[in-house]
């Protein structure tokens, strides 16, 4: 019986002593491309567009999040954490004023519902 050099283990085939399962993969991934370059090139521009507008600008995210210097840069500064927003937004303060102005619309709903015989009459 002659050696052919061919192993019977699917999708990792040895042929003359290279591997050839990732080689032909790769040669068939660029071929399919060579063959719809248009489609390729018409996806082109809007995943420039997202790269350049939308996931770059993400990483000038960060300086909410730090104690920005711009001798440091945005690297070089320290983390706060939350810090800026806590100061901006006093949470404490904004609950206390949206429960107080609550519970005057339910007094003012309470009252109008108890009282239906002080309506405006209509003419």
């Amino acid at each position: 019986m002659k050696n052919t050099g061919v192993m019977g283990v699917r999708g990792n085939t040895i042929r003359r002593g290279r591997k050839t399962s990732g080689g032909l993969a790769a040669g068939r991934m660029w071929r399919g491309i060579k063959r719809h370059w248009q489609l390729y090139l018409l996806v082109a521009a809007p995943m420039a567009y997202i790269v350049i507008f939308k996931y770059i600008p993400m990483y000038g995210a960060q300086i909410a999040f730090r104690d920005y210097s711009v001798v440091k840069g945005f690297t070089g500064s320290e983390f706060v954490g939350l810090k800026h927003f806590r100061a901006f937004f006093p949470v404490a303060e904004l609950l206390a004023a949206n429960q107080e102005y609550a519970g005057d619309q339910l007094v003012l709903a309470c009252r109008r519902i108890s009282r239906p015989d002080r309506a405006r009459a209509r003419p």
